[in-house]
């Protein structure tokens, strides 16, 4: 194989590992920061909707737990009050009856929006509600449900929350990621192509010195004067052609003397 070509191999091989180790380090590192971003983001969404329907919550049980006076308001009356004060704005709730264990999933007392905004669930109970994700039209939302008394009924409680906004960030960072993954490749591939020629240089000049010492020209120099492995290298290969040179002379001085011997 010609030394150009070797150098050639050796120099793409030194770009692909910079190319391959600068890729896998900035997109593993720019993804595992997305990715914790969108966790933080959507744990604080859901923490923040799970408190707005807790509020809301203990404000239902409280008029349950009240003298009959108070207990005429009905939990529907309760909720368009809150929403007429602006209390919901933020969130989607829902007042469904419960009939012989059966859920009124069909028929709603109260719901301040679009009924399609909500989900059935099961699994849920007066101590615990159940909590689950899901999407409708292109919007994404967190749901709570759980079963509360009012007097000798019970009733289903939900509230569902747009949690939307965490998704269309965590895309749109993606989308940007993706962006600047390419243009820092772009950049890294001139860089590093420049790079390898710069480090693989001196190994080219290593190469050319050996040919002409292979070919017997041992006057040439070598051009390497680097206080790295190369430089070591340059003035072994040095030291190598002057030994060399002082061994074919001292031949060349044999034979000769024994040519002379000969001849006398």
């Amino acid at each position: 194989i010609p030394s150009g070509g070797t150098k050639m191999k050796f120099r793409w091989k030194l770009m692909m590992i910079t190319m391959l180790i600068v890729s896998f380090s900035f997109g593993f590192g720019g993804m595992l920061l997305i990715q914790y971003s969108y966790q933080a983001s959507i744990k604080q969404e859901k923490r923040a909707a799970r408190n707005s329907y807790e509020m809301i919550l203990r404000m239902l049980k409280e008029i349950n737990e009240m003298d009959d006076t108070y207990q005429n308001q009905t939990f529907a009356s309760v909720l368009k009050r809150l929403n007429w004060q602006g209390l919901l704005r933020d969130s989607s709730v829902r007042l469904l009856k419960e009939q012989h264990g059966e859920v009124q999933w069909k028929q709603p007392l109260y719901y301040n929006r679009k009924n399609d905004n909500f989900r059935r669930s099961n699994g849920f109970s007066t101590k615990q509600g159940k909590a689950v994700v899901f999407q409708n039209k292109n919007k994404v939302y967190y749901q709570i449900t759980s079963k509360i008394s009012y007097g000798k009924e019970t009733m289903v409680f939900q509230g569902a929350y747009d949690i939307s906004e965490v998704y269309a960030t965590r895309h749109q960072q993606l989308v940007s990621f993706r962006k600047i993954f390419v243009l820092v490749i772009g950049i890294e591939i001139v860089v590093s192509y420049f790079l390898a020629m710069i480090l693989t240089r001196p190994l080219q000049k290593l190469s050319q010195v050996s040919k002409q010492i292979a070919d017997g020209d041992y006057s040439v120099r070598v051009p390497v004067h680097t206080e790295d492995e190369i430089g070591e290298l340059s003035r072994s290969l040095d030291k190598m052609k002057h030994v060399l040179f002082d061994n074919i002379r001292e031949m060349a001085e044999k034979n000769i003397s024994i040519k002379n011997e000969k001849e006398e």
